[in-house]
This record gives C-alpha cells, structure tokens and sequence, in this order.
C-alpha cells in the first residue's frame, strides 16, 4: 500500500457517536479489545443506525481507525487507552451517550482534525492562500479563502482555491471516501466550514467563524450599507445575498437567514419575502449524493416556503438607520 493512500484514513463518521465510543474506552481504560469495544458499542446504541440496526464491522472498524489516526486513543496489546489530555476525558463525560456535541466539544474536535497532518495535506491545505499550514482554529476561521467543488470527467471531483489556483484531483475512491466524504464533511459538522451551491460556480466550500462571532445588528448594519434601494422597493435574489454576505462576514447560512427573518419580523412593512417552489430549486446537482447544498441560497418562512428573492423598502434605510435596528 502506497504511503498516499495510507494517509486516507478518514471516513464518514459521526463525532457524537465518537465522543461515546471514547468515553466507553475511559470508562475501561485499557481493558477493552477490538471485539469487546465493538460489542460494547452495539449494546449501549452507540453503534446502531436511527433503525435500529447494529453498524457493520468495516463501519465499527472505521471509527476505530479514526480515533487512532487523530491520537484521541492509543493500542497497547490490542487493547485501547485514552490518549492525551485530561482536557478529553472531561469532555467525553459531560455529555449522555446519544446528546450532540456541545459547542465546546465541537471546537475540540474541529481543533484536533485541523492540526492532523494529513487533514492538513488532503484538505485544509487547499484554503490556504499563502500554501502553508494552518497552525489554529482561530487562523482558519479568519484566514482562510473558499474553495470549490466541481465535478470532472469519470466521477472525479476538483477542489479548487479559485485565489490561488490551487487544486486537489479527487479521482480516486479511496480519495473522494476520504476527502470528499469524510474530512470535508466533518469540518460542515464540526462547523469549521459551511457549503452553498452557486451556478455557475459549483459547491462552495468557505470557513466560518464560530456561531455568535457576530452580533446580529452587525449582520443587520452590512446589509442596509451595502444594498442600497433604488425605487420604493428594492429587489434582491435570496442566493446571491447568501453567497455575498455568507462568504464576506464568515457566516453560516443559518446565522444570515436568522438575521434577515428577524428584520422581517421587527419591520414586516418595510421587507417582503417572495416564495418560489420547491421543485424549482430541486435540479440535479452534478454530484452522486444530492444534498441540501442546493437549499442553502433560500430562506424558508415561517410557512415552510423557499424564499427566492427580498424586497426592501427605501424607507427602511431612511427611518430604520442600521443603529436602530438593535
């Protein structure tokens, strides 16, 4: 096996489900094997699918591999230990088995995946716009450059720093499992990253800072700077917002769409929202596993619909200074 594709460890992994396998391996310090920490797993639901169905061994194997290429654990004659710092004992245990990842989990584990060499080498490398290493989550968050995910010929995928020019070839399988499906999604779960579909551009792939970074009024004040109103009412297309101030204020989609549902909500005579259907947005995306990439340009209402566009009203510039919008 060559030494690159022994780097392509990762997979698509659940990191609440890891959180409980690494407080099983605590909570037996050195006295579980392979066999016996699948067991366990199986038998405290951790490793059981939302039907009630146990996961496979390459499933189970794979989580176990995880957990020993980010030196969360470590083996010792077959038998596994918790390696590294009090600081992950404490945080495998605040939390029941099946609850999500506190934010502070959450920022311990996308810490751990950034420092990892090969996460680095695959996948975080590609944001970099000096190509170098990111040395901290912080550095990441407010330094990195998007990227982009577009398909090419026999299934492949490019990702691509349209800055830089940079790219990485993912045309293999043992790389799209990897890169494409494990790493890439762990930073969206991990909230390292958030991912917008943009015709003609393709998935965009952009860092984010961590949730409540920015103060809604902040949000609020770019917006009204920056789209200005023409006639009485102003028209703006939903995606091309998403993608603007998304990228720009290193934002999720869901902390802009909250910002501008709460404007509408304070000031619902001066902004309207235009439905469209959702059959309309839902085309094939050029990728095998169609997603809910495609939905994140459009707000949905209070009613459940796809917001397309917002129409503004001058006066929401002249009487509601973004000031007083807090």
């Amino acid at each position: 096996m060559s030494e690159n594709r022994k780097s392509l460890w990762m997979r698509d992994i659940d990191f609440s489900k890891m959180r409980g396998v690494l407080r099983l391996i605590s909570e037996h310090d050195g006295q579980l094997q392979a066999k016996d920490l699948e067991s366990l797993g199986i038998k405290t639901g951790i490793f059981v699918r939302r039907s009630g169905r146990p996961f496979s061994h390459t499933t189970m194997y794979h989580y176990r591999k995880v957990m020993e290429h980010l030196n969360l654990v470590r083996v010792e004659k077959q038998r596994y230990f918790l390696e590294g710092s009090s600081e992950l004992a404490k945080l495998v245990w605040r939390e029941e088995y099946r609850q999500e990842l506190s934010p502070e989990q959450k920022e311990f584990f996308a810490d751990v995946i950034l420092r990892n060499a090969d996460c680095q080498r695959h996948f975080f490398s590609i944001f970099s716009l000096k190509q170098d290493t990111f040395k901290s989550i912080h550095q990441f968050r407010t330094e990195a450059s998007h990227i982009v995910a577009q398909t090419a010929e026999k299934g492949a995928v490019v990702l691509k720093n349209p800055k830089t020019a940079a790219s990485i070839v993912l045309d293999t399988n043992d790389k799209l499992q990897a890169i494409f499906w494990g790493v890439r999604l762990w930073a969206l779960d991990l909230e390292l990253t958030d991912e917008l579909f943009v015709y003609p551009e393709g998935r965009l792939i952009f860092p984010v800072l961590a949730k409540g970074s920015v103060e809604v009024s902040q949000i609020i004040d770019r917006l009204l700077r920056e789209l200005q109103p023409g006639d009485p009412w102003a028209t703006f297309g939903m995606p091309d917002i998403t993608r603007r101030f998304a990228l720009s204020l290193r934002l999720s989609t869901t902390e802009l769409h909250d910002a501008i549902r709460m404007l509408r909500n304070r000031f619902p005579q001066f902004v309207d929202f235009i439905p469209t259907s959702e059959s309309f947005i839902n085309i094939r995306t050029p990728f095998w596993k169609q997603d809910n990439v495609i939905f994140k340009g459009y707000i949905k209402d209070s009613q459940g619909r796809f917001i397309s566009h917002v129409r503004l009203h001058r006066e929401i510039w002249e009487k509601y200074a973004a000031k007083e919008v807090r």
